[in-house]
């Protein structure tokens, strides 16, 4: 319960921390994905959009859906909306997700 809760924590790493425990602990993608969509829809400040923390912080959010795989199919539409983000490797770790999510969701270049 104490986990579920921090899902909606103000700080974001907490909300990370929480959801990555969740889904190693109860395997539930209903709990654990919406939470983990949400930080991929993040607002971030002008000064905040091109920074290496912003990187890193979605890389591990990414990541995160990647290792949870097909179930994650919700975040989808976020990982889609990042293949078009202004960093490379933010492009490249949402098109990896989406790899193992749903390989048929990626379009051609």
């Amino acid at each position: 319960p104490a986990l579920a809760k921090a899902l909606h924590d103000a700080d974001q790493d907490v909300c990370l921390a929480a959801a990555k425990s969740l889904w190693c602990i109860t395997k539930t993608a209903d709990l654990v994905i919406p939470a983990l969509v949400d930080l991929l829809k993040v607002k971030w400040t002008a000064d905040q959009k091109d920074s290496e923390a912003r990187r890193r912080f979605l890389q591990t959010v990414m990541e995160a859906l990647s290792r949870i795989g097909p179930p994650a199919e919700a975040a989808v539409g976020a990982l889609t909306a990042l293949t078009k983000d202004n960093n490379r490797h933010i492009r490249e770790s949402a098109i990896l997700a989406l790899q193992k999510i749903a390989p048929t969701a990626i379009q051609p270049c």
